[in-house]
């Protein structure tokens, strides 16, 4: 992927129209959702649009399993819609399949 421009919540350019049927796409939606919603529901006065995240908690080895390398790794895009089906997101029936979407 390369740079991008967004027009009213849209990437434009070499972007794919149909990007919102992408699950990486809706993954990262999601996951920036999820943060800012956990940020107001931890720290109801802090801004929720702060860079602050934990580190060093028991799900750090997760991304960063000592002695592999995280490159080894399964990368997030592969267990996106596994995870928004877990946490119960209504996945639309034309949803692009992983493979087509990369």
């Amino acid at each position: 992927m390369t740079s991008m421009t967004f027009t009213h919540g849209r990437p434009v350019g070499s972007w794919p129209s149909d990007y919102d049927r992408d699950p990486r796409f809706a993954y990262l939606e999601w996951l920036r959702m999820e943060i800012r919603l956990l940020r107001m529901e931890m720290w109801p006065d802090a801004d929720p649009s702060s860079d602050f995240t934990p580190c060093n908690t028991f799900a750090m080895p997760f991304h960063f399993p000592y002695p592999a390398r995280w490159q080894d790794m399964e990368p997030p895009s592969d267990r996106a819609l596994r995870v928004l089906e877990a946490a119960g997101v209504a996945i639309p029936t034309d949803v692009k399949v992983l493979e087509e979407a990369s």
